[in-house]
């Protein structure tokens, strides 16, 4: 006879392992230009750009960590759905929707990640545009001192 329980729940682990894999990595990635984008904004690393610019970023890459957080806990419940041991139909369903949830997380958390990155470049490149025109004006601001 084919144990086919057994089966199912080796796929189970191995689907929840990966998403767990997943939001660690995007975890990581938005926390690393998080704590950069602060380094740069306390001054650690030197750069031309003002600090009132680095919200965008900043809001940017942590609602993007915050994201990976919320798919880290609907990966869980994707776990313990496809773990428990009800009968076979309803377990088949049971676990589509935080599944759904998991994939719009993640997908929202890489959606973050990207544009944080995108304000950064595009921050950089305004800022170094507008010295270049207005080199009298320091760290290119509207206003003096």
């Amino acid at each position: 006879m084919n144990d086919y329980s057994a089966d199912a729940g080796r796929s189970g682990r191995a689907t929840s392992s990966a998403l767990l894999v997943g939001f660690r990595f995007l975890a990581w990635l938005n926390g690393l230009a998080l704590a950069s984008v602060l380094a740069c904004a306390m001054g650690v690393i030197e750069t031309e750009l003002p600090v009132q610019y680095l919200k965008l970023p900043v809001a940017a890459f942590l609602s993007g960590l915050a994201l990976a957080g919320l798919g880290l806990l609907w990966a869980f419940i994707v776990q313990v759905n496809l773990d428990r041991p009800l009968n076979e139909a309803r377990r088949k369903r049971a676990h589509w929707l935080p599944l759904f949830c998991t994939v719009l997380a993640y997908s929202l958390s890489m959606a973050a990640f990207a544009v944080g990155c995108w304000f950064l470049v595009n921050l950089g490149a305004y800022v170094s545009q507008v010295q270049d025109f207005m080199p009298q004006i320091p760290h290119g601001l509207p206003y003096g001192r």
